[in-house]
């Protein structure tokens, strides 16, 4: 039998007078504060222990000690998020709210141990300032009203930033004798940012009879093709991208343009880097740099140049036109974008108190994948933190002996969690309430 309860009053009650070693006009100033919290939180009846790291957030929950201390990277902001820890060992789904408290002055952050390596920063983040090899450990102490949790932290100077590629937005030209092209060469780098260095870039022309490049501008000289090799230094590190130029003569006439993609099936995020061709009377196919837009679809993708972007958030598969312009032609072509991937999984329940041992309660799974839901209780893989309070087996809880217990549920990529509580009393319903009034 669950058994849940839900008296605001008691609840209000355990928070306000069962709190060890505090008076109880002691917390007058916050228990308005803490019992709307927990009011609120999908946790009435049950009393507030202590505070926690939020476990979805910036900061390591686990890191409660020197030996799992969190590394944080010297240059970085952490924000800290902070969740209630129940008399039941649960803890809230989301985070604090904490302004309140600051604007109260119930909460505060200070640093304890080695406090050069890591500052407070606006209140709530913590900053890696520095990195010290002789004494690498700073402690995090934090109150929240009458609660304090305390956090271990070493640091790590921030990773060398380093050249990885340069890329060019046009990767192919069709110019007649004595028009120019333009180009732009952009350099990425390991910590994903990105600079122009056009200017910086060398050019070197396979055949300068028929092109040359420089400075972000291309030349046809002759009738033919050459390839453009455009070469950037830094920091030791050269990458090198191309450019195919064709040079035609004015006098060509061109008959057709094709986009050449010829895979037209694009997963959600990811990208496709559009390409085409114009077919000319006496020059044939060659490559060729035409203007492109989205002409139908433009609400799943993105296009920059060349990159077309597949961001389908629409739940289902979403056809996307483009359309290529080039010597007064123009072409279409239609690309099929995938759908974001959602996964979801959910418990039918999210707390259990048994109170006689082998007592059982029964939940189930519901995995939900792009709106289609699937019942796998009976597939998804289950665990109890402690055996010895509680087992669990296809969507089965069985009470073992008093104590908590956290079962988890996995399916799919996603897990979620039961908090179980085993009181096995001598007689349903003669527990007591005591207050500590001292």
């Amino acid at each position: 039998m669950k058994k849940v309860f839900k008296s605001l009053f008691l609840g209000l009650l355990s928070v306000g007078m069962v709190l060890t070693g505090c008076k109880l006009e002691e917390e007058s100033n916050n228990l308005a504060l803490i019992a709307a919290a927990a009011s609120g939180s999908g946790h009435s009846g049950k009393t507030i222990t202590g505070i926690a790291l939020y476990e979805d957030g910036a900061l390591d929950s686990e890191a409660t000690s020197k030996d799992n201390a969190q590394t944080l990277t010297v240059g970085k902001k952490y924000e800290v998020e902070l969740v209630y820890v129940y008399s039941d060992g649960s803890k809230d789904d989301e985070p604090i709210d904490l302004d309140e408290f600051i604007d109260n002055d119930d909460f505060s952050i200070s640093i304890k141990g080695n406090d050069s390596i890591i500052h407070v920063y606006n209140d709530v983040y913590l900053q890696a300032v520095a990195v010290d090899t002789e004494s690498p450990y700073a402690r995090a102490v934090i109150k929240l009203g009458d609660y304090k949790a305390t956090y271990y932290f070493t640091t790590k100077a921030a990773a060398a930033v380093t050249l990885s590629e340069i890329t060019v937005k046009e990767v192919a030209y069709s110019l007649n004798e004595g028009e120019t092209g333009s180009y732009v060469v952009t350099a990425k780098y390991t910590n994903g940012t990105t600079q122009n260095v056009t200017s910086s870039a060398t050019a070197t022309s396979s055949d300068p009879s028929v092109a040359t490049a420089s400075a972000g501008t291309i030349t046809a000289k002759a009738e033919g093709s050459a390839t453009i090799t455009l070469s950037y230094t830094e920091g030791g590190v050269t990458e090198t991208a191309t450019i195919s130029v064709s040079v035609l003569d004015s006098s060509d006439t061109l008959k057709s343009i094709a986009i050449t993609n010829t895979n037209t099936s694009v997963a959600y995020n990811a990208s496709v880097t559009l390409a085409a061709t114009g077919t000319y009377e006496k020059a044939g196919t060659v490559s060729i740099s035409p203007k492109y837009t989205i002409v139908s679809g433009d609400s799943y993708a993105t296009l920059n140049d060349t990159v077309l972007k597949n961001t389908n958030t629409s739940g289902s598969t979403q056809s996307v036109t483009v359309m290529a312009e080039f010597g007064g032609l123009s072409i279409t072509k239609t690309f099929t974008f995938a759908a974001r991937a959602t996964e979801d999984l959910e418990l039918s329940i999210a707390i259990v108190t048994l109170t006689t041992a082998g007592e059982t309660e029964s939940f189930t799974a519901t995995y939900t994948s792009n709106g289609t839901s699937t019942n796998v209780t009976s597939t998804a893989t289950m665990t109890s933190s402690d055996t010895g309070v509680a087992t669990v087996s296809n969507g089965v809880i069985t009470a073992v002996a008093n104590g908590t217990a956290i079962i988890t549920v996995t399916y799919g990529g996603c897990e979620e969690t039961i908090s179980v509580t085993v009181n096995i009393a001598s007689g349903e319903g003669s527990g007591t309430i005591g207050f500590d009034f001292n």
